[in-house]
């Protein structure tokens, strides 16, 4: 597949977290247009504008409009999600076993913030065991986004004022459909390039090409990992 397109650059570590497509999976299968954006919303907008877009749990309030609500309880749901997930045995396990990995070498062009790439790797190699066994769920995701209209995404956001360019968050739902980033999770120049640019994201150079051969091996040892019972995880998050 060609290179991500610039103007999808904002899908990779657009914030804290990458799993867009675990997000969904804890619902899976689900196709209301708008809760299925919903719980994305958090990490697609969060860089959207100079200061970062938080979503409060208490702005989001009922409404009239139906699909209002699918937004408010989709983006609800992320957080509930998240919130769960980074408290979860499971992925504090994870993530220090796969820091302990990346701190078995020495780096030339990586900052020493190896924690953050454990997280991310974690996140992103949890995309990765999804598409891999659960291809449909991928289709029925970008299934759901590409049926959101713009009008009623710049209305919701109009009336609660959470962001001030709301045709901007529709505009970056358009390029996350057109681009269909997440086919290139299974490769692992797809992981490398995530992992380049967290390291220029937080001050750092392009990743040396001696330090990427260091990083694909945490990757191969990660997906090893995952490759056993991985997606049990999501039984814990799905809801009761």
């Amino acid at each position: 597949m060609p290179p991500p397109s610039p103007e999808t650059r904002f899908c990779y570590l657009s914030g804290t977290v990458l799993n867009y497509l675990s997000h969904y999976y804890c619902e899976y299968p689900e196709d209301r247009p708008y809760f299925v954006l919903g719980l994305i919303l958090p990490d697609l907008v969060r860089e959207l504008e100079p200061r970062k877009i938080r979503f409060v749990p208490e702005e989001l309030r009922d409404s009239d409009n139906e699909l209002f609500n699918q937004l408010n309880r989709g983006i609800l749901r992320h957080l509930e999600v998240d919130g769960a997930f980074h408290s979860s045995a499971f992925f504090h396990d994870n993530v220090e076993r796969i820091k302990g990995w990346l701190l078995q070498h020495s780096y030339v062009s990586i900052p020493s913030r190896i924690p953050v790439f454990a997280h991310v790797l974690l996140e992103l190699m949890l995309d990765r065991v999804i598409i891999k066994r659960e291809p449909n769920s991928m289709e029925a995701f970008y299934g759901a986004l590409e049926q959101v209209e713009e009008s009623v995404l710049v209305e919701f956001f109009q009336q609660n004022g959470i962001v001030q360019r709301p045709q901007a968050v529709y505009q970056r739902v358009r390029y996350f459909c057109k681009d269909r980033f997440l086919y290139r999770y299974p490769g692992n120049d797809m992981m490398l390039y995530a992992l380049n640019v967290l390291n220029q994201k937080v001050g750092q150079s392009v990743i040396a090409i001696e330090d990427e051969v260091r990083l694909l091996e945490t990757i191969e040892r990660t997906e090893l990992m995952l490759d056993g019972d991985a997606l049990t995880i999501f039984d814990e998050l799905r809801p009761s």
